[in-house]
This record gives C-alpha cells, sequence and structure tokens, in this order.
C-alpha cells in the first residue's frame, strides 16, 4: 500500500474579519483568528490559488501566505491569479500625434513569472488609456474563467485566452460574460444580435429568436430577457441547450452564486430563487417547477442547505424544504459559507453559526468588512453590497495592509438531521476531516458528482498525509493548477474533480462534459470507492457477497460491488439487495467513506 500517515484533525472556515478572535463556548471546539502577514503594503487583494497581488512603494507584486515575495514587485497594476494565470498592466506612452498619453500595456502572467501580453486580431498589444481615477483600486472582477479573459475596450469586449492572444472566430462577437458549459453569452454588432455564442465552433445560436438580455447557461438552463411593449416591461423565461423555453412562465428578476466564476442560478437542490410578475420570490427546480411558494419579500440563493429570506424586513434562513431554521431578526445577512454567515442589526454586524447563534467576539466586528455602502434603495435607506465569508482576511492597520486567518471548527450534526442507522458512521467521518465543511448539511438529499470528487480528495489527503496538490504532482508530474488549466471540461473547472479525474477515479461523461451536478448511483459509489482504495494501495479483497440483484448490476460496476461488499464498505439493502441504480444520499456517501477510511489505515 501507499505510505498512509492519518492527518491532524483541524477543521477550517475563514472569514473576512480584521480582528483577533476569542475563543467561543462548546458549540464550537475551535475559533481563532491569527495575523499571517504583517500590514506593510500600500494595497493587497485577497488570496486566490495561493498568491495574493499586493502594492508597495507604488508597484505590485505576489506574495504567498507566509508573506513570502513570489513575483517581484514591478507591475503598475495587478489582478489575481484564476486558472493559473493573472491579468498585469505596465505603464507607458502612446502617441497621438499631438502629444503623448500614459497607456496600460495588459498581460497575462503566470506563477513563474512568464509574461503572455495581450494582442489583438493584428497582433498588436492591448492596452487602455492610463487615467489614474478611472482606476481606482478595488477588488477587482478581472478574471480567467474557462480559458476566456473579457476586456473592456471602451464598450466593446474582447475575449483573449490563456496565452494572451485574442479569441478568433468567424463571428466577430463581443462576448457579454465569461463561458459556461461550452456557451459564450454574446452581442454580435454586425447583426445587432444579443444571444449565445458556441464556443467551440463559434456558430452563432438560436438565431431564431430576439433576446433583450441573456445570462450564462448553468445545467443546461439559461435565463434570457424579452421586453413586453404592450405593458413597458422587460420579463425573463427560462431557455435550454436546444432553445427551448422550460416553460410559459415568467420571471421579474432572480439570484445568481458565483457571478465572477461557476455562474450558479440553479444551486443546492437544483433550486432556484426567482421572483414573480407580483413581486414576490419563491424557488424552482430545475424543470420549472415551482418548489417554494410565491410568498416571500426576498429569497437568496441556496447554500449550504438554507437561504435567506425576508418577512417585514428582517432577514432569516430557511432550508430547502421551506422550513424556518433561524427566524428572521436580522436587518442583513451573508450566504452562508463553512457552516458560518454573517449578520447586521443596525450599524453592528456578527457572524452567526447554523443554528442562528451569535460566536462570541464577532460583534466588534467593523460593518464595513461584510456590509460595503453602494447606494440608496428606493425608501431613502443605505444600500448594501454584502460579502460572503472567504478565507483569507484582508485587514488595514495605520494605512497599511497585511493578511490575517480564521479557524473555525462548527458543531457536529444533530440526531434530526439525519437517519438515525447513519448517525454514528457520519460523525464518525466528520471527526476524522473526511467531510469537507460546507458539505456538511443536507444529509438526505442525493450525492452529485462534484460532491462525492471532494470527499474522494478529502480522503485520499487523509490517508496520504499530503495536500491534493503535491499528491497530484507526485503522480501526474503537473501542478494541479496546470491540469486545470487545461480545461479537461466544458462544464466544470472544480480544481477536486480535475484532481480525482487526473489520479484515474472519476471520468467525464464524453463530449467534453463532466456533469457536476448530476447525481450518482450506488453502483456509480461503488465504482468511485472501489478506484480510490486501488490508487491508495488497497489490492486485495474478502469474495464479495452475492446479491439477489446481481444480474441488474452493470457489467462496468460488477468488480466494484464484489470488490466493495468484500471489504465492508458498502452492504446490500433489505432482502439482501444491492439496488445498484438507486440513489445515493450524502449520509450514505459519508458512511462509506468512513469505512473506506477505516480500512486504509487500519491494515
Amino acid at each position: 500500500m501507499k505510505s498512509i500517515s492519518k492527518r491532524v484533525l483541524v477543521f477550517m472556515l475563514s472569514l473576512i474579519l480584521a480582528f483577533t478572535m476569542v475563543p467561543t463556548d462548546a458549540f464550537a471546539s475551535e475559533f481563532s483568528y491569527s495575523r499571517i502577514v504583517e500590514p506593510v503594503y500600500d494595497y493587497a487583494r485577497n488570496f486566490a490559488e495561493g498568491l495574493a497581488a499586493v502594492k508597495k512603494d507604488g508597484k505590485w507584486g505576489y506574495i504567498d501566505t507566509t508573506g513570502k515575495t513570489v513575483l517581484d514587485f514591478k507591475y503598475d497594476m495587478a489582478y489575481s491569479f484564476s486558472e493559473d494565470r493573472a491579468l498585469v498592466g505596465m505603464i507607458g506612452t502612446v502617441d497621438m500625434g499631438y502629444g503623448e498619453y500614459p497607456v496600460l500595456s495588459w498581460g497575462l502572467i503566470d506563477k513563474d513569472g512568464r509574461h503572455f501580453p495581450l494582442l489583438d486580431e493584428d497582433g498588436l498589444q492591448f492596452s487602455s488609456y492610463y487615467i489614474e481615477e478611472y482606476f481606482p483600486i478595488s477588488q477587482s472582477n478581472q478574471f480567467l474563467y474557462n480559458g476566456v479573459l473579457i476586456m473592456d475596450n471602451e464598450g466593446w469586449s474582447i475575449p483573449f485566452g490563456p496565452n494572451g492572444k485574442e479569441i478568433m472566430t468567424d463571428t466577430n462577437y463581443s462576448p457579454l460574460y465569461p463561458p459556461t458549459e461550452g456557451i459564450i453569452p454574446a452581442y454580435v454588432p454586425a447583426s445587432d444580435f444579443i444571444g449565445y455564442i458556441d464556443q467551440k465552433t463559434g456558430e452563432q445560436l438560436f438565431k431564431d429568436k430576439f433576446f433583450m438580455d441573456v445570462r450564462p447557461f448553468n445545467q443546461g438552463k439559461a435565463f434570457v430577457c424579452f421586453y413586453d411593449w404592450e405593458i413597458d416591461e422587460y420579463y425573463w423565461k427560462i431557455i435550454d441547450t436546444k432553445g427551448n423555453f422550460l416553460t410559459d412562465k415568467t420571471y421579474s428578476n432572480f439570484y445568481v452564486k458565483n457571478v465572477y466564476s461557476e455562474y450558479r442560478i440553479f444551486n443546492d437542490n437544483k433550486l432556484a430563487s426567482v421572483q414573480d410578475p407580483n413581486g414576490k420570490w419563491g424557488a424552482i427546480d430545475i424543470n420549472g417547477k415551482t418548489v417554494l411558494p410565491f410568498t416571500y419579500e426576498n429569497l437568496r440563493v441556496f447554500t449550504e442547505g438554507v437561504a435567506s429570506f425576508s418577512r417585514d424586513g428582517k432577514y432569516g434562513f430557511i432550508d430547502i424544504n421551506g422550513k424556518e431554521v433561524i427566524a428572521p431578526q436580522f436587518d442583513d445577512v451573508s450566504a452562508f459559507t463553512n457552516g458560518i454567515a454573517v449578520a447586521r442589526i443596525g450599524n453592528n454586524a456578527f457572524c452567526i453559526d447554523k443554528y442562528g447563534k451569535k460566536i462570541p467576539g464577532t460583534e466588534k466586528l467593523p460593518i464595513d468588512s461584510y456590509f460595503v455602502e453602494s447606494g440608496v434603495n428606493d425608501d431613502g435607506s443605505t444600500r448594501y453590497t454584502v460579502y460572503s465569508p472567504g478565507q483569507y482576511v484582508v485587514f488595514k492597520e495605520n494605512n497599511k495592509y497585511g493578511f490575517g486567518e480564521i479557524k473555525f471548527t462548527p458543531s457536529l450534526p444533530t440526531a434530526e438531521e439525519m437517519d438515525s442507522w447513519a448517525l454514528e458512521e457520519v460523525i464518525l467521518a466528520i471527526e476524522n476531516n473526511l467531510v469537507p465543511t460546507n458539505l456538511q448539511n443536507m444529509y438526505r438529499v442525493d450525492t452529485t458528482r462534484i460532491d462525492f470528487a471532494a470527499l474522494v480528495v478529502r480522503a485520499i489527503e487523509e490517508v496520504l498525509g499530503k495536500d491534493i496538490d503535491e499528491i497530484v504532482k507526485e503522480e501526474t508530474g503537473k501542478t494541479l493548477y496546470e491540469l486545470v488549466s487545461k480545461y479537461p471540461f466544458k462544464d466544470t473547472n472544480n480544481s477536486n474533480v480535475i484532481a480525482a479525474q487526473a489520479l484515474g477515479i472519476i471520468n467525464g461523461k464524453g463530449e467534453g462534459e463532466f456533469a457536476p451536478h448530476d447525481t450518482i448511483t450506488r453502483q456509480d459509489a461503488a465504482a468511485l470507492l472501489m478506484r480510490t482504495s486501488k490508487f491508495l494501495g488497497q489490492e486485495s479483497v474478502s469474495k464479495g457477497k452475492e446479491f439477489n440483484d446481481n444480474k441488474d448490476i452493470a457489467a462496468y460496476a460488477k468488480e466494484a460491488v464484489e470488490y466493495v461488499s468484500g471489504l465492508g464498505i458498502m452492504n446490500g439493502k433489505a432482502d439482501n439487495m444491492f439496488a445498484p441504480t438507486d440513489s445515493y444520499n450524502r449520509e450514505q456517501a459519508y458512511m462509506t467513506i468512513y469505512r473506506l477510511f477505516n480500512v486504509l489505515v487500519n491494515n
């Protein structure tokens, strides 16, 4: 077997905080804040892919989480890394014939500092006129996603690839958003077309339809906008990848998660939070069916099994079944991230856990750490941009910027959250750090392919006692970020998925699709568990059980079912049936991951 060393049990959750924390009471076993980089920088962007862009003495460079300079301070503008690239700019001048003017010449860099200048279709350097007040330093949304960087050129957007070259197709389009699932929302000036472009072929899609606006595809569905001339109002409908409308229903608005990465409208349990023409909010599923009635003043996206809602101007949280889990009592809230959300009452902001309990010490948090003023509402009240928890802290002290980090161990699940027969082993899985904090919820829902990839990666890390980056590099000779930037799948660039695929544990479904949000069956789980076990060196097994429905097990899974049943990782259901095509929910996934881990660390 491969070398095994179980890692120390540590759960981590970080929030955007800039103050020293105190230990919490019994509901959380660990909650602490530490400064990891002292405040010596003129400005700082948060960490992404292990590096942070920081400004010092008028120039930008990049540091790691220890504060070590990784890329020298030589850039006049720099943005965060995404897909192993970061956008940087260098100030130069251009002669307009009546004087020289400053410009920012743009390029992409990798983590070795190699520079890829942004070149337009004629091979000329892409630059922007540089007027300092037009380039305020902020946590920008400049990023590369699915191999496309979108740059604004005086109202015209130009797509560039990771090599810095403008992406050219027969259709001269201006992208509105980065591509998702191989499709780019775009505007084509030559035909006044607003719609979609096939990322691979450049072909215009659904040319028979006239949209006023379009949004990226998510799980095969997208929201498209129309205008009703009779009532002078815009409305949204849902379209699929073949150009068919999902239903005749129309919506006034909807919420989005991950606007600047994987654009998600359908989130936990494939629910979308949408507003009907009467101004009320509810939730629909991926087929357009109403799941939660349109009775809410506001209903935001579902994350970690819950969504914030408002009643009489106060916010609380409901679960995916519409059950009120935290009563409305806050003036505003963020979404939950790794077991914690941020709440605001008046000008005081603090953190709460999944039961709505205030985390001691966090009430001293300055409000603008989470709620940034962004205008005025129709009723005259202050409008805030709400920031959800993130891993690292950018804090300011004496007009200089530094970084902090928070570690948090959430409380264990209760018996009410899952079936009684699953509780003991699920808790053991959590206690052995096998279940990422963001997956410690919705224990009865079906397991998705992307969730199982996260479980597999965590198990491999815990068994081998190494980070997945190190493991992938040892096995493939390439870094995980290098593999992500190869874009093996058009519908996800999730690092857990790419790592599991690189290690030979999980595959795509053909035609460049991984289908990350599809659910897995029991025989799928058996195959994935067997591959994980064999990767970790567990070759020999006892003879598996003979199930009464062996004939129903797919050919690809027969060996796997015998393997996992022989190890006692997966057992049959009632009447000695394996039920290969039955769904496989989270509590079952956590139990079997724990059993696999237990076999591996005790052999």
